[in-house]
Parts: structure tokens; sequence; C-alpha cells
């Protein structure tokens, strides 16, 4: 370590020249043909939810549309490979796909209305549930040339087909691929707090491509009327009657058994 604390950049730039990098071609690579007007991209572990991946195919494959794969724990480093695959090739729109998302052909078909009608929107996102919260994942700011968060917002912001955020998710968003030449690279970084720890105050890599993308102007926007579903784990506990009681697994990892009756 250095007097700063950090790894020298000598030992990252040997670390650098040291590696083979190879990237599998059978998942890297487009058709050959035509380009496509839209590609799914999903970046996800080398083992995930079945159903997910169920419904993914059968949408997609209903609607003509191409996927492609990146897997593995560097889940950022995969989707900006597969980002940057499609921009380069001159892809109109990305899907981005997480693992544990759940649609229909009629979402996609939704979102790919909004973009056309809406050329002025960098990227759209449906509204989704944060797992194990009564919250959706995605932020707001005041109208100011500061990034002033807001912690609540007036109901008629949504009565309408979109409304304008600053940080959102990957669930089953739409990109236009022209706009990702705009962000600052990397397009993905995750940042420690001010202690450099991982506690409160600090930066996923999925935020932090959103401030960027706010960083340059991108105009980001919730789909009110696309609402998808989001797979998590909960346990199943009998009452008394036998009906269900449901617990989520953090419930169950702080708390034990909750009290039946």
């Amino acid at each position: 370590m250095n007097g700063n604390g950090h790894v020298p950049q000598s030992v990252i730039d040997e670390w650098r020249r040291a590696q083979t990098i190879s990237v599998p071609a059978d998942i890297k690579r487009l058709p050959d043909g035509d380009v496509p007007k839209i590609v799914a991209l999903m970046s996800c572990p080398r083992l995930g939810w079945t159903d997910n991946f169920k419904c993914a195919q059968s949408v997609f494959m209903s609607l003509g549309i191409g996927m492609l794969v990146d897997s593995g724990v560097f889940w950022g480093q995969g989707l900006s490979r597969l980002m940057k695959l499609c921009a380069d090739k001159g892809i109109q729109y990305v899907i981005t796909l997480d693992y544990d998302s759940i649609f229909t052909k009629e979402h996609v078909a939704r979102l790919y209305q909004l973009m056309n009608e809406n050329p002025e929107v960098d990227a759209i996102v449906p509204v989704q549930v944060k797992r194990e919260s009564n919250a959706s994942m995605f932020t707001m700011r005041r109208d100011s040339d500061e990034l002033e968060l807001l912690n609540t917002a007036k109901a008629e912001e949504f009565m309408k087909p979109l409304t304008q955020i600053v940080t959102g998710h990957f669930g089953l968003t739409i990109i236009r691929s022209s706009s990702l030449t705009r962000l600052h690279k990397p397009w993905f970084k995750s940042e420690p707090d001010i202690n450099g720890e991982w506690e409160a105050g600090h930066i996923d890599e999925d935020i932090y491509f959103w401030l960027n993308g706010f960083s340059v102007g991108w105009k980001v926007c919730l789909a009110n009327e696309v609402r998808i579903g989001h797979l998590q784990r909960i346990i199943t506990w009998p009452k008394s009657d036998f009906t269900p009681q449901f617990q989520y697994i953090s419930g169950w990892q702080n708390s034990g058994q909750p009290e039946v009756f």
C-alpha cells in the first residue's frame, strides 16, 4: 500500500500486463446478417431462478428478440461488455434483465412503444418492488440544479405514462444504445463509503451507472403502467388453522420462526 492506503498504480499496471483476458466467443457474438433493432441482455450468476429464465425465453422468443447472456460473479463487468457490443454494432435498443424478474410480452411491447414515442428519453425503467420491502426501486429529485433526492412524491406525478427519475434498476429496462457513448467510463463501478468501507453511504455498481447518466444529462423515466414481478425467497409457516403465514428469509435469519397462531 502507498501512503494514501491505496494499491500503487505500478502494481495494478503489472497485474494488467500479466493477465490474458479472453472473451468466450459463443456468448459474445451477435448472429451474422442484418443488425437487429433490439436485443435483450442478461448478466447473471452461474446458478439462478429457472422460472426467470423460462419467462425470458418464452417472452423474447414470441417477440423475435434475441438474448445475450454473460454469467459470472462480476455482474457489472458482464453487462458492460454486452452493452458495448450492442452499441458498437449499431443496435438501436437494449433491454437489460435481472435474473429474478418476471414479465410478459405486453410489458416489453409497451416499453418499446414508449421509447419510440419519446426520442428525447435515454432509458425507461418499469415499476418493480424491492425485495423484502414496500418500496419500489427508483429515486426522484427536486426541480433544481442540485442532486437533491425526494423522500416522497405526489400521486399525480405517476398518473401519466412516464415520470422522470434519477436512479432505477435493470430488471427489464430499455436503453437507447447510442446514449451509452455519452457515459463516462467505466459505466459500472462500486464506491465505498467515506471510510473506505461498505456500510451506509457506499455506492453499488447499478446506482453508479444511473448517477453516471445523470452527470451527462441523461433523461431516465419510470414507465408507470409497466409493473413487473420480482422473484424472492420466502418461508411459508402453517398457522393453527392450517392457513399460511409468510416470512422473509431475513426475518428468519434475524429472529427465527415467527409466533404462529
